[in-house]
């Protein structure tokens, strides 16, 4: 399935095991939806790593959600692509610091002020056809990461900034306006070629 490949969560776990290992002084956990199962791990991974891994074969139902955002300290994506990153603006909107790669649809409503974005660079797929992808920058993700974890208050407020942004500049209202602005633009461009 393309869309577990491109949410990178090998690089995702792998951070976690270099950035905090087993060490019982640090608590954490990570998340999985709609990832296959805890054989697609990285079979390397240390048994303390892996009981710190939650994974839900099949998507978390809509109305749920919220209450996985409110539990959560953070939401981490180092994505190799998204069409919009939905998931990403709905943990902004939550009020979750958020760490996501700086590519892709997220990068209209995600920026270095409201968000961790973190630098990629263009690879080949593993697909035929010359396809490329971003390949997050893993050193940037376990600084984000760990940016999070020791700087809660620039942490908080990037958050903080992010959620007033998302419910300020993508309400239905706001987009819609934003739309009309564009069309009304497009009208004109194209009455003054006539």
């Amino acid at each position: 399935d393309g869309r577990r490949v491109k949410k990178t969560v090998r690089l995702l776990i792998k951070t976690q095991e270099l950035s905090w290992g087993s060490s019982p002084d640090e608590d954490w956990s990570n998340v999985q939806l709609n990832y296959k199962s805890y054989y697609d791990l990285p079979r390397d991974l240390k048994v303390s790593i892996r009981e710190r891994i939650l994974i839900f074969k099949d998507a978390l139902p809509t109305d749920l959600m919220p209450s996985l955002y409110h539990v959560a300290d953070a939401f981490v994506l180092p994505t190799h692509g998204e069409g919009w990153g939905l998931p990403l603006m709905e943990a902004m909107a939550a009020g979750l610091p958020t760490i996501a790669t700086n590519w892709g649809g997220q990068t209209e409503f995600m920026n270095d002020k409201n968000a961790y974005v973190l630098g990629y660079e263009m690879v080949q797929t593993s697909q035929e056809g010359g396809h490329l992808w971003a390949e997050p920058n893993a050193t940037e993700l376990r600084q984000a990461m760990w940016d999070v974890v020791r700087q809660g208050s620039l942490a908080r407020s990037r958050a903080e900034r992010g959620c007033r942004e998302v419910h300020t500049l993508f309400t239905p209202e706001a987009t819609a306006h934003r739309a009309v602005g564009l069309i009304a633009q497009l009208h004109g461009n194209a009455a003054s070629r006539k």
